[in-house]
């Protein structure tokens, strides 16, 4: 009998931690994350930009050397001794034969690494990366059919919903007020870039609305879920405390203009404002 209550137990246990781990890769802020991380990536920015610019000063030094073997071979110097020199540089000693044979063997070498430097220096390596796994994403949807962000939008979306059903009602109050909170700051965003002139095809006018609109939708699943439970009145909060997101007048943040309807799809909720 013991067995079977320390079994019971331990299947138990280890259900509350699989619970606790989907949880959090369920309702994982990365953005937030990201935002609470900015001074590590600028501490780490500096440092690139640093071994950037040491990279930059050695390889320049490497090529000083190239031209130092050069002219010692240039002025009928021994193999040894530009031997001796070529160990700094950036070539072989048989490149040191003239400058014509040293540009054939190392000159795009030369280049291609002053590029890459000055890439890790000035942040555009990174640059290129994005534009690079933006690409693959739009090649796998153009020409496989692979709608990659959706697919990953879609498997968020369903793991949100279902975790919401088993967490906690605290905790579930708790996302529902960052949630709430976050949204007002997306549509605070957007009604900014609206006066500043944005307009319908403008990128980042559009990828706000849509962190609006997911910000939205998964406060009217926390809602939906929250009301169910009767939470408003368990925690002594007002009746339309999980109606806050659709309002509009007043301090109110429900905007029909701002809210993408592939996001509401993609959540299979349909928000509708309310004065």
């Amino acid at each position: 009998m013991v067995l079977g209550a320390v079994d019971v137990g331990g299947q138990s246990g280890l259900s509350d931690i699989v619970q606790f781990f989907n949880t959090q890769s369920a309702t994982g802020d990365v953005s937030g994350a990201l935002d609470s991380s900015a001074l590590a990536f600028k501490i780490s920015m500096f440092v690139i930009m640093f071994v950037g610019g040491l990279a930059m000063a050695i390889w320049i030094g490497r090529i000083a050397v190239d031209i130092a073997a050069l002219a010692t071979r240039g002025f009928g110097g021994s193999a040894g001794a530009v031997d001796k020199i070529a160990k700094f540089g950036t070539g072989k000693s048989d490149s040191y034969e003239s400058v014509g044979a040293y540009l054939k063997g190392n000159l795009l070498e030369i280049i291609l690494m002053i590029v890459l430097i000055a890439f890790l220096m000035t942040g555009w390596l990174f640059r290129l990366i994005a534009i690079a796994l933006d690409g693959f994403g739009t090649l796998g949807n153009k020409l496989l059919g692979l709608d990659i962000a959706g697919g990953l939008a879609s498997l968020d979306a369903e793991a949100f919903t279902e975790q919401v059903q088993a967490r906690r009602t605290a905790s579930l109050r708790g996302e529902y007020d960052d949630q709430l909170s976050s949204a007002r700051k997306y549509s605070s965003s957007l009604y900014d870039q609206a006066k500043d002139g944005a307009v319908s095809d403008d990128p980042q006018f559009n990828k706000t609305k849509s962190l609006y609109t997911q910000a939205m939708v998964k406060s009217e699943i926390l809602a939906t879920e929250l009301n169910k439970r009767g939470a408003a009145s368990e925690l002594k909060l007002g009746s339309s405390y999980f109606k806050q997101h659709l309002r509009q007048n007043g301090d109110g943040v429900c905007n029909a203009n701002f809210l993408v309807s592939d996001v509401m799809s993609t959540y299979s909720k349909k928000i509708t404002c309310k004065k």
